[in-house]
Formats: C-alpha cells, structure tokens, sequence
C-alpha cells in the first residue's frame, strides 16, 4: 500500500509533537510513505510567510521531519489537493489528510482517507 501524506496531515503531526512515522508504522506496517513534492514546497512556503509564529515553526518542524525521516517525494503537478487527489485514485494509494476540503475530494474519487486523532491516532475517516 501506498500511503500519501498532504501538509495539514505533517503539520498537525509536528504541532502535537506526533512521531508520525511510528504511528504509521503501528497502524499499518511496512507501507510506502510519499510526500508530494507540492507540500514540500508549501511547507518551505508557510515557514516563511504564515502569520502566526506558532504556524511558521510548525511547517518549519513538519518539513524538518520529511527530511530527516527521508521520506519518499512524489513528483506531481498543478494545484496540490487536486494533484494528491488523481495521484492517489490512478494508483490505488490512500492519503493521509486531516483537510476537511481534501477528505471529501478524495471519498468523491474513492480513495481511502485516513486522519490523525488525539493526537496520536490514525483512523480511517
């Protein structure tokens, strides 16, 4: 199984201080775990421009955890939750989103959409 990971999904995981990789790792086992290179770019983005310090250290922290737990980028195009959205329905993968908007894009394409709960938790939605 593949498993998509979108920005809101990395940044509630560094905000709460969620080891996410764990915690996919408990939910699932071994998968594969992929980050578009989009939400790459918006979390380099947001770590700059976000309005709140608070939001600009979390994308900071959410990017620092994709490099540092090395997790695989996926190259894709055009508006991120789209581009996730056709990723993962062409390829059979889930996501990874805690993006309200997002969650029913995906449940329209018929892709499986999990979310991270208390904290700690992941749960399909």
């Amino acid at each position: 199984m593949e498993l998509i990971l979108d920005t809101n999904s990395l940044i509630y995981a560094a905000k709460y201080k969620v080891d996410i990789i764990e915690a996919i790792r408990h939910k699932f086992g071994l998968v594969g775990v992929f980050v578009p290179n989009l939400v790459i770019d918006e979390l380099r983005n947001l770590a700059k421009t976000a309005e709140k310090k608070s939001d600009k250290d979390a994308a900071w922290l959410a990017y620092q955890i994709v490099r540092q737990k090395k997790i695989q980028p996926l190259k894709l195009q055009g508006p991120t939750d789209d581009a996730i959205a056709v990723y993962a329905s062409q390829h059979n993968a889930a996501v990874l989103t805690n993006d309200l908007q997002l969650r029913y894009l995906l449940m329209e394409r018929g892709v499986k959409v999990y979310t991270l709960k208390q904290k700690k938790y992941i749960q399909e939605w």
